[in-house]
């Protein structure tokens, strides 16, 4: 699979205007079996015709602006605002709009007068994403919660489910939702999707197409391929689960070796909670180190997703919240926060932290729902079509099972390690 840098962001509710109208939006009983849209144009073009974000008048957004000064400062401060709003609206402010509005006037990225300012806000972050940006989910419990391998089963479904929403996804097959048509161009960045660590402003890698995951345990990486070579068959629930399951017998022992012991973990992935420059830096350093390195790499960015598999067994709400978010003190090398992330401790609790800079939670909400019935065998949500089935394999070809992927650690990483987990 390659790798493809492209323009960051998505059309954060309005996609472009075009010359000419594509097809029109279709409900989901319309057009049996006829796509909707062709995936690989999803982003960026507008195939329901959606109007182009307007842009508000001067007046409105000053008038908005003092609303929300008032609550925040006193009297003497709110009467100089009130001052230099004025002098705005009557001197540059009309300027600037005009400006503004001309600006706006193309085909093409950015699909919104607010788009780059978006974009550039997420991807010149310098600040840690964990907390900052990554936001998480914790999901309720089930039929299979607490079962005794109920941390491999629990994950299994949620992953075959979340896979029969990607072929139903790119088969163009997924309908705009109820009271729409809405803007559905983030839909193809959920999965597939690396953020790259670099020098002032990060960027974004898409692999929508990928057969594999990486499993992280203990910190250890594997990769696992789930899909066959043309995506068309997935491995079964059986075999899914017992692979996951390998995966936690094989690092059983302790949270740094494996069931044979003497092979520490990397710790890599606790480097992914740093400020981004930092990180950039020591992902240099880790690539210069070996063409090894620069293969397990590629494996994590062009995964599907990560899962991450804890011992962790946190009990109240809260508990379970902050594992999803950032992980406990001893979960911290077992994230990767540059990916979209599938949790689970080890009594079956399961919850997603994902990557926000391309994706909005109007989209995932979407996404999840439609998975989260599917994984519990309920009716699809109102207005919905069911998700496709996907025919079941024992085994991909060529491919044994899990493989493990351990970073060769330079020396002078070993230090920058150990001070992130302490801060």
């Amino acid at each position: 699979v390659g790798l493809i840098d492209a323009p960051a962001g998505a059309h954060r509710s309005a996609c472009p205007v075009l010359a000419a109208p594509q097809r029109r939006f279709m409900s989901a009983g319309e057009g049996a079996n006829k796509p909707f849209y062709e995936f690989k144009k999803l982003y960026d073009h507008n195939h329901q015709n959606i109007p182009r974000l307007p842009i508000p008048d001067l007046d409105s957004t000053l008038d908005k602006y003092i609303c929300s000064l008032r609550p925040l400062i006193g009297p003497s401060e709110l009467a100089q605002h009130l001052k230099s709003v004025e002098s705005f609206r009557e001197d540059e402010g009309p300027l600037l709009q005009e400006q503004l509005i001309e600006n706006d006037k193309h085909e093409g990225y950015p699909y919104s007068y607010v788009e780059k300012h978006w974009d550039d806000m997420y991807l010149e972050l310098r600040s840690p994403i964990t907390v900052h940006v990554n936001v998480g989910y914790s999901l309720a419990d089930d039929v299979d919660s607490h079962k005794p391998n109920a941390q491999a089963l629990r994950v299994a479904k949620f992953l075959i489910s979340t896979f029969k929403f990607q072929r139903k996804l790119m088969s163009g097959m997924c309908e705009s939702e109820p009271g729409g048509p809405f803007c559905m161009s983030q839909l193809g960045r959920l999965l597939g999707t690396s953020r790259i660590p670099t020098y002032g402003r990060d960027r974004l890698r898409y692999t929508p197409d990928a057969k594999h995951i990486v499993v992280l345990r203990n910190g250890f990486f594997f990769r696992v391929d789930v899909l066959n070579p043309d995506g068309s068959a997935i491995l079964t629930l059986e075999e899914l689960t017992r692979q996951l399951q390998w995966i936690i017998d094989k690092t059983e022992k302790s949270p740094t070796t494996d069931a044979e012991g003497g092979i520490v973990a990397s710790g890599v992935g606790i480097l992914t909670m740093e400020d981004r420059n930092l990180w950039a830096h020591h992902r240099e350093a880790l690539k210069a180190e070996s063409p090894h390195n620069r293969g397990v790499l590629k494996d994590i960015n062009s995964a599907l997703l990560v899962v991450c598999l804890d011992r962790a067994t946190p009990q109240t709400m809260t508990e379970r919240s902050m594992h999803v978010l950032h992980g406990s003190s001893d979960e911290l090398n077992n994230r990767w926060f540059d990916k979209f992330q599938v949790i689970a401790d080890e009594v079956g609790n399961v919850g997603i932290n994902f990557e926000h800079s391309h994706a909005d939670g109007v989209s995932w909400n979407r996404w999840l729902t439609e998975v989260w019935n599917d994984m519990q065998g309920l009716p699809p949500p109102s207005g919905m079509t069911p998700l496709p089935g996907i025919p079941s394999v024992a085994s991909i070809p060529g491919v044994d099972g899990p493989l493990r992927m351990d970073f060769d650690v330079p020396w002078a990483l070993t230090a920058p390690i150990k001070a992130t987990r302490t801060r």
